[in-house]
């Protein structure tokens, strides 16, 4: 039960506004090593440069993931802590 009320404690719009973040963060890094490829998907759709543009999304998504489950473990981890002390 005590889970289920760090779960209900955990601010949500935090955890969102991070993984936001870190999508954007990821998404600005991987267009800096593959922007290239992107830049010329304006001008020539080709295979390869929608895989560089594909990967940047992904890589970004699944950042943004990781960053939002981290955020809500150490969260719970924190409120489960204090209502115990």
């Amino acid at each position: 039960m005590k889970s289920l009320e760090a779960l209900k404690n955990i601010n949500y719009k935090d955890v969102i506004v991070r993984a936001l973040w870190t999508f954007v963060q990821t998404f600005i890094a991987t267009f800096l090593l593959a922007g290239v490829n992107i830049v010329n998907l304006l001008f020539s759709a080709s295979w390869h440069e929608l895989w560089a543009l594909a990967l940047a999304t992904t890589l970004s998504a699944i950042a943004a993931g990781l960053s939002a489950a981290k955020t809500i473990i150490v969260e719970l981890v924190k409120e489960m802590r204090d209502s115990v002390s």
